[in-house]
């Protein structure tokens, strides 16, 4: 297009644009994400899409090539009359309606050709607007699926952490339960040692004295018991 944004511009006859759409790729292997799925049908319907366009960018410059072999006839017929000596109202008259006609079918060519500029613009335009959003959305759509799945695993992690926490608490209280039994235990045992002790001394003293003293009075009494060691 010409760098002067004022003046039309419309692709010319020597150069169509290609008849035929772009020949879909193949598709890649992970089909089956739906990211990737979701991305395929949005190309498709951008090259339908552009497809459609295409066609209609084709009527509009076959209208514009009919139009310009008209104004091409018409200049020429134009050309013509001025070279041919004419009477001076019928050569007036020839000329006005000459001028006329390439004037009208100048404004429709400039109508065409703005129609066309604006048509290709605006396909572009929605083109790339789908593009960038159906990306940004895609991105942002697995930005968030991938926080959510790391703090779904710390949430995890922390509750295996903390039930681990609870069971060691558990055990170190029963253990701690059991110790303070087991001396309890051991404190009444130690207790009662002395006095068990006491007592088996004081039984055993009174056994040995008991003993000389019924086998004294069947003895003489002029005998005597050795004191008990």
């Amino acid at each position: 297009p010409p760098s002067n944004p004022s003046v039309a511009w419309a692709p010319s006859a020597a150069s169509p644009l290609p008849s035929s759409p772009p020949q879909p790729s193949k598709p890649c292997a992970s089909t089956h994400d739906p990211l990737v799925k979701e991305l395929t049908q949005t190309i498709n319907a951008l090259k339908s899409q552009m497809a459609t366009q295409q066609a209609q960018i084709e009527v509009l410059l076959a209208q514009n090539r009919s139009l310009e072999s008209k104004l091409a006839k018409a200049s020429q017929s134009v050309h013509n009359s001025t070279q041919q000596p004419q009477p001076p109202a019928a050569a007036k008259r020839k000329a006005t309606t000459s001028t006329e006609t390439l004037q009208s079918e100048e404004d429709m060519t400039a109508r065409i050709i703005e129609m066309v500029n604006a048509s290709v613009a605006e396909a572009l335009r929605t083109t790339v607007q789908t593009t960038v959003v159906n990306a940004v959305r895609a991105a942002v759509t697995e930005a968030f699926a991938t926080v959510d799945s790391r703090l779904t695993n710390i949430e995890t992690r922390f509750s295996n952490m903390e039930a681990t926490v609870n069971n060691t608490v558990a055990g170190l209280e029963a253990l701690r339960t059991a110790t303070d039994t087991s001396f309890a235990v051991i404190k009444q045992s130690m207790a009662r040692a002395p006095a068990i002790t006491r007592n088996r001394v004081t039984s055993h003293s009174s056994t040995q004295h008991s003993e000389p003293t019924t086998a004294s009075s069947n003895a003489p009494a002029a005998a005597s018991w050795p004191a008990p060691t």
